[in-house]
């Protein structure tokens, strides 16, 4: 292994293991869930006007992003999110 893809495989465990540690507290979870929702995870990105979609859509791969990411650091938290939430909002 080349030192180059060392150090590379050393800082994404990293970004993953701090991820784990921000939903892991409450206040951490309850930001992360709301970034998720205001990057438009859970909607639609069309918009009548074609430049507004093309923003959805960009604010949208930076929540889906984080969602590949979030599933690696702790597979659980989304489901476990959605639950929580749709119990809230009964």
């Amino acid at each position: 292994m080349s030192q180059k893809s060392q150090t590379d495989g050393d800082k994404r465990r990293q970004e993953i293991e701090d991820l784990r540690a921000v939903v892991g507290s409450q206040n951490g979870a309850r930001f992360v869930w709301k970034l998720l929702g205001e990057c438009g995870v859970f909607r639609l990105s069309f918009h009548q006007s074609g430049s507004q979609t093309m923003f959805n859509e960009g604010m949208r791969n930076v929540g889906l992003n984080l969602m590949k990411d979030l599933t690696e650091a702790s597979p659980e938290f989304v489901p476990n999110m959605m639950l929580k939430m749709s119990k809230e909002n009964l």
